[in-house]
């Protein structure tokens, strides 16, 4: 199955959750439908002045190219929203795996 990455940039976390909640929250918006495969806060681009990302891998079912990015995307948008319960976001993004490489996929 096509192998997909949802990453979004933390600008805040609200009412004193951990990263580990915002992780947490960021699963469970993907698992209600999607395979997780792995997921990570990336606190690297603090280092570069950047915000800290959230990011899960998940897999979505066979179909044509097209349809899989849709549907990539829309469980992104579902990690979106729920991470926006516990914290405030931007920057959502959406990658694909492609031969050993991740490959940004374009908004549907």
């Amino acid at each position: 199955m096509p192998s997909f990455r949802a990453s979004l940039a933390v600008i805040r976390v609200t009412g004193g959750r951990s990263p580990a909640e915002v992780l947490a929250a960021a699963q469970a918006g993907i698992a209600t439908s999607w395979h997780i495969e792995d997921g990570f806060v990336d606190v690297d681009p603090l280092r570069r002045g950047g915000l800290p990302r959230v990011t899960v891998r998940f897999v979505v079912p066979w179909s044509n190219n097209a349809n899989e990015d849709a549907t990539a995307w829309q469980a992104a948008r579902q990690l979106a929203t729920h991470v926006g319960q516990v914290a405030q976001w931007r920057d959502l993004r959406v990658f694909r795996r492609t031969k050993g490489r991740w490959d940004a996929v374009d908004a549907a």
